[in-house]
């Protein structure tokens, strides 16, 4: 959720949503995310296999279990490369996106988070657009083709 603002029925907090598809634990603070400006060390947790984990920007009413510090990068409304890296500096994953990743033109405005659709990408038509959901975001909720 790079641009919260208007909401539409989320918290106005920008947060980047992690799966952990992988069949280990691995501990939050080994982890960094980085921009093209900035790199911050993720908060001391653990983030199990198959569990969703939230970074934010700060806390978010509805979920007492998001991880939210003071170092989280801005993230930019007109695009940028987000990176979860490892701590010797080696890309885990990465999303790019641009205004255009939101494919449907009424929710460029804000208040939707692009979401990736499939986690083993396996999606024919994309791989990322707006949120289908009414109140703009679904965190922690699986995604499905649509």
């Amino acid at each position: 959720m790079f641009d919260p603002t208007p909401s539409n029925g989320l918290d106005e907090v920008e947060y980047v949503e992690l799966y952990n598809a992988s069949p280990y634990d691995f501990e939050l603070s080994m982890l960094r995310l980085a921009d093209s400006k900035t790199d911050h060390h993720l908060p001391v947790g653990v983030f199990s296999s198959g569990t969703y984990l939230i970074l934010a920007s700060g806390p978010i009413a509805s979920d007492t279990s998001v991880y939210w510090f003071s170092e989280f990068p801005s993230l930019n409304n007109q695009g940028e490369t987000l990176y979860i890296m490892s701590m010797d500096g080696d890309t885990i994953d990465f999303v790019a996106y641009t205004l255009e990743s939101y494919i449907f033109s009424k929710k460029k405005n804000g208040g939707y988070s692009i979401e990736k659709l499939e986690l083993l990408d396996t999606c024919i038509t994309w791989r990322w657009h707006a949120s289908l959901a009414d109140e703009g975001g679904t965190p922690r909720a699986a995604k499905q083709c649509q």
